[in-house]
């Protein structure tokens, strides 16, 4: 198991690098929601397809989200989509009370 305690907009997380790389074919990457692993969905779609790529399975917990079978795929970019409105929905509230 691999943890890091950084946020999933911080790009140094030597954790999830190691995890990456210790992946092998038939394994499955497992993380407790999309906005754990990245902040935008260029991210998210570049760690997910790298692990396709290597034949190794991606499973988000919070969104109980598989991609193995092409209905997985296609509902992770959604997903991902909806991450980053929020994300950045979150940052926009923020700098929009911080001008009160």
């Amino acid at each position: 198991m691999f943890t890091d305690k950084l946020s999933g907009k911080n790009a140094e997380r030597p954790e999830l690098w190691k995890a990456l790389d210790y992946a092998r074919p038939g394994d499955t990457l497992v993380v407790p929601s999309l906005d754990r692993l990245g902040r935008s969905i260029q991210d998210l779609i570049a760690i997910v397809s790298g692990l396709r790529k290597r034949g190794v399975g991606f499973h988000s917990l919070h969104e109980s989200l598989d991609t193995p079978p092409p209905g997985g795929r296609l509902v992770f970019h959604v997903f991902a989509a909806l991450a980053e409105l929020a994300l950045f929905s979150y940052s926009y509230r923020q700098v929009a009370y911080s001008a009160e």
